[in-house]
């Protein structure tokens, strides 16, 4: 598969590859660096014409086709594409399935996003914000659906496997243009997003960075290209990474399937305190009023370890139910609001350590959970390494 695809790409127009697919024991299949790289060289370099873009796919598809696609999302049009070749569909003629099959052979079998594990989706380990997350993929993958239903017109049934796989290879895979590409006469919208073959190979790094060039002209006279250049060197047999954006594990997980050792660095504990004190309570609905205005209500704040924020919401929510029930016209509200605008540590201190003891509270009850946790998640080896994560921070 690597030479065919290499070769592929140099008969293309690709220059000389400097990086060459290779396996390793942490990350599996990646890019390994041919010979000592310096920073500032181009790690990457791959001709403009083998970007797969909404225009370019616009420009293959047949004629009938492309008032029905031209509206449609970039992400929409690349994963009917991906998915038409992956099924030899007879919709395209037999040279273009022949020109692009040494890349369709190269993709991934399978993924591991948390989309595929249903028992995972709503399990309470999973933040409210990566539910959502997924909720929406669903939402996405079914309206895509019904897009590819119609490009058929009933000619063949939608294999949903292959679907969802052909809509998390432009998921995981796609890169993004840093200024829009020229748009072509077969689409009224510009390109911000390819699918790139070997570049899609390189896997990610929360530690490194890369910049991009467009409309490349290499030495020789041969362009456009589309390359990535290296911020930092490289030693020869190393692993050469690019960073695909500043996402925790979960958002990793879900996105892309996979996880990184110590790039959790928060607990959530919104559950545990929207359980505690539900905003559905008369008792305390004004005081999640107030944190929505404050912009406390929010996952980072109802995390652990425990910062300014989430002491301040726990000083006023652990007040007498006596005065919770007087509302926001009660001197105390009025006090703590004093206390919160201060932003003091020492002013949102709790003289009793109720605050405190809810906290340690909360802590323990996740670390109970955490056995329970890794059975649900049965070998998953990315939710091993969030739970890993999880008991270095309630340590």
């Amino acid at each position: 598969m690597q030479h065919a695809l290499q070769a592929w790409l140099a008969a293309n127009g690709a220059p000389e590859p400097i990086l060459a697919i290779a396996e390793f024991d942490d990350t599996g299949r990646g890019m390994a660096a041919l010979r000592d790289i310096e920073a500032g060289e181009a790690i990457m370099t791959i001709p403009r014409k083998l970007m797969i873009t909404r225009s370019l796919v616009l420009e293959m598809v047949p004629p009938a086709l492309r008032p029905q696609l031209a509206g449609q999302s970039e992400h929409a049009v690349l994963v009917i594409f991906v998915y038409l070749l992956a099924s030899n569909s007879p919709l395209f003629p037999a040279a273009i399935h022949e020109h692009w099959r040494p890349y369709v052979r190269s993709l991934p079998e399978s993924f591991d996003a948390l989309y595929f594990s249903p028992v995972m989706h709503e399990h309470p380990m999973v933040p409210q914000e990566t539910q959502a997350l997924v909720a929406h993929q669903k939402e996405l993958i079914a309206q895509h659906t019904l897009l590819l239903e119609s490009v058929l017109a009933g000619s063949a049934p939608v294999d949903r496997a292959r679907f969802e796989w052909a809509w998390f290879v432009v998921n995981t895979r796609c890169v993004s243009f840093p200024t829009a590409m020229a748009k072509s006469a077969s689409s009224a919208h510009l390109d911000t997003q390819a699918l790139a073959p070997l570049l899609d190979m390189l896997n990610h790094a929360p530690d490194v960075s890369v910049t991009v060039r467009e409309n490349v002209t290499l030495a020789d006279g041969s362009g456009p290209h589309y390359s990535l250049v290296t911020t930092r060197a490289w030693r020869r047999g190393e692993q050469v990474f690019i960073h695909y954006g500043d996402h925790d594990n979960w958002k990793l997980l879900a996105e892309y399937g996979f996880a990184i050792p110590r790039n959790t660095h928060t607990v959530s504990v919104q559950p545990l305190l929207e359980r505690a004190f539900s905003p559905d309570n008369e008792t305390y609905a004004w005081c999640w009023d107030a944190f929505y205005e404050l912009g406390l209500a929010s996952p980072a704040v109802m995390s652990l370890p425990a910062d300014f924020g989430l002491r301040a919401m726990l000083k006023l929510l652990l007040q007498p139910l006596a005065v919770l029930g007087r509302g926001r016209a009660s001197k105390e509200f009025q006090r703590w609001q004093g206390l919160y605008y201060s932003g003091s540590e020492a002013d949102v201190a709790d003289e009793g350590q109720w605050v405190a003891k809810w906290i340690d509270k909360a802590a323990a009850a996740i670390r109970g959970k955490l056995h329970e946790w890794r059975a649900v998640a049965d070998g998953n080896s990315a939710i091993a390494v969030i739970l890993d994560d999880y008991e270095a921070i309630l340590e």
